[in-house]
């Protein structure tokens, strides 16, 4: 099966986003797939964010945590 196309085949994204250095993860879900992995950012001592997005017409659904600091 092809990947999806997001809004053509109304696949979802997520991102997990590094503030310091802009630093990101992506994953698309294919179709009828319920979920996807990104692997792990490293953020000690920075703040990141992740974010969801489902695009179905007309509108699209989005979701972003707020950033966080972690430090050990």
């Amino acid at each position: 099966m092809p990947p999806c196309r997001p809004a053509g085949d109304h696949c979802a994204l997520a991102v997990v986003h590094r503030n310091s250095d802009g630093r990101e993860y992506r994953c698309e879900t294919l179709r009828d797939q319920r979920g996807c992995y990104t692997p792990q950012l490293n953020n000690n001592g920075v703040t990141s964010y992740a974010v969801g997005l489902l695009p179905t017409a007309p509108h699209t659904a989005y979701a972003q945590t707020d950033s966080y600091l972690l430090s050990r």
